[in-house]
């Protein structure tokens, strides 16, 4: 398939073919009746080329057909009846690497289909087992052991291959979880559509990424990052998709409440102004008003600790209050009080 691609793509003589033949000519290499008779050739390859190309995924799978004809039918292959529950990776490119990186280091079984026999051979040396071949074959997806398979990751660029693979996968195993990253956000729709579980467009997750990092910043509690990431991830994105889709109320009510307050954790290191004193010396309320709701020390947290607590080396503030004050406390903390002067 991908082979009559490339061809069709390649098969013509393009305008650069006829740069060389005027050079060629020019050196005296080659003979002026032979470079006008290739002008047509170069012209008319182009116009037919343009033509073929967007159709030559058709053309590869129509030509596929005619040659397999009287083979044993793909959909009638068997399985691997020796594969063990596992996760199958189709494509060993940077995203496929680190999930099977990631799914060793957690001795979760994982196999690997890759048509590029470098990667393939890669994947070997990394302790992977690895099938060479066309993951929108049925016969190969059999063979890879989807029929027993935890579940089937897809990660390659081909969008057209990706639609196939998932529809057929979801044909062979109604069941099994499909996860799809895809380059194109307008494939996310026809993915979900041909049978994918879940499909993760690689730009939309950097933009989650940005999100929650800036939110981090402003102190936004984890729970409200995550809940308002899987708000954006359940709606399809849509969010990120639709500049008219806006926050619920709830959520943007929350959101309020988190900009004007927000907590804050605060270790007491060698250089801090707290250590040795209790909480009414530090007076941390008066001087940025912000309030110590707990201190934890040696993993034990003290919630609402008294005025006579010292605190000591070590110990982490759990702060409360506005970005501002707990900036404003951050340092007084942070700047050890000095004596004051007397005269001599």
């Amino acid at each position: 398939r991908v082979g009559i691609q490339a061809g069709i793509g390649l098969c013509t003589v393009s305008e650069f073919g006829y740069v060389f033949a005027r050079e060629a000519n020019s050196a005296k290499l080659l003979d002026v009746q032979v470079l006008d008779s290739l002008i047509p050739l170069i012209v008319g390859t182009m116009m037919v080329g343009a033509a073929l190309l967007p159709m030559s995924g058709a053309i590869s799978r129509l030509t596929e057909r005619l040659i397999r004809r009287g083979q044993v039918e793909e959909t009638g292959a068997a399985g691997n009846e020796d594969a063990v529950q596992r996760v199958i990776v189709v494509g060993y490119g940077i995203n496929g690497k680190n999930l099977c990186r990631v799914l060793q280091a957690t001795h979760i079984p994982c196999c690997v289909l890759e048509m590029n026999p470098m990667l393939a051979r890669e994947g070997r040396d990394n302790g992977l087992e690895v099938f060479v071949g066309d993951g929108t074959r049925m016969r190969i997806l059999a063979e890879a052991g989807l029929s027993q398979a935890r579940a089937l990751v897809i990660a390659v660029n081909d969008r057209k291959a990706t639609r196939r693979m998932v529809s057929q996968a979801r044909e062979l195993r109604p069941e099994v979880p499909i996860i799809v990253r895809t380059d194109y956000v307008n494939e996310l729709e026809p993915l979900l559509n041909a049978g994918a579980t879940t499909v993760i467009p690689a730009d939309f997750e950097v933009s989650i990424k940005l999100f929650a990092t800036v939110l981090t910043e402003f102190r936004v509690p984890d729970n409200i990052i995550q809940a308002q990431i899987a708000s954006v991830r359940a709606g399809g994105y849509g969010l990120l998709r639709d500049e008219t889709v806006e926050l619920s109320n709830n959520m943007q009510e929350l959101l309020e409440v988190f900009r004007l307050t927000a907590t804050k954790t605060y270790y007491i290191g060698d250089e801090s102004a707290a250590v040795g004193k209790t909480i009414a010396e530090l007076n941390l309320r008066a001087r940025s008003g912000v309030t110590i709701i707990a201190v934890v020390r040696g993993g034990k947290p003290n919630t609402n600790p008294a005025a006579n607590f010292e605190l000591s080396l070590g110990d982490v503030l759990v702060l409360v209050g506005s970005h501002a004050e707990l900036d404003a406390a951050q340092g007084c903390l942070n700047t050890p009080e000095r004596e004051p002067v007397t005269a001599a």
